[in-house]
């Protein structure tokens, strides 16, 4: 699937999308680009972790979280099928709703992937009122660590393993940044 949701009423060319992967949980139901997915073509992304970075630009550090089981987390996402005006081809598209950070990752970001238990998937699947899922999971949902700044090369590398390792020595981080 594409990362960015795509709607399936899109008309203009794909350079004029904004910016859609990441769906707001405040707004999600409210936005157009987002609606019709909303109430019928929901989806749960598994995900072993994400990432996320502090500190200045040009020298940003790399946090991976996960769960502190390291079972996936569940991410409540959406999911749309486009068909290109012109080629005909058809396009699926997907993207994850974020809501604010819980107090525990707020030290990081000040938002976070809505992260759904899987004791209620079936509900968020099911279609009904969203209310209730979209919200800041538990403060002990998620563990944190540093990990390499190779992480910030978009493209190169991005399946090798070793990028989730924590690493040793935060001076290391700062050496390698610098």
């Amino acid at each position: 699937m594409r990362w960015g949701l795509l709607p399936s009423w899109w008309k203009k060319p794909l350079s004029e999308l904004p910016s859609t992967f990441n769906a707001r949980a405040e707004k999600v139901g409210e936005k157009p680009m987002f609606r019709s997915a909303l109430k019928s073509r929901r989806s749960v992304i598994p995900a072993s972790g994400f990432y996320e970075w502090t500190g200045k630009a040009g020298s940003k550090t790399p946090h991976n979280f996960s769960a502190p089981s390291c079972a996936p987390l569940a991410f409540a996402g959406l999911w749309e099928t486009w068909r290109d005006p012109e080629s005909d081809a058809r396009v699926d598209s997907a993207t994850i709703i974020v809501g604010p950070a819980n107090e525990w990752m707020s030290r990081f970001h000040d938002r976070m992937p809505v992260i759904i238990d899987w004791n209620d998937t079936n509900a968020w699947l099911a279609g009904g009122d969203p209310g209730p899922l979209l919200r800041a999971p538990p403060e002990d949902a998620l563990q944190e660590w540093i990990v390499s700044p190779r992480v910030n090369r978009s493209g190169v590398g991005d399946n090798d393993e070793a990028l989730i390792e924590q690493i040793a020595a935060p001076q290391f981080v700062e050496a390698i940044q610098s």
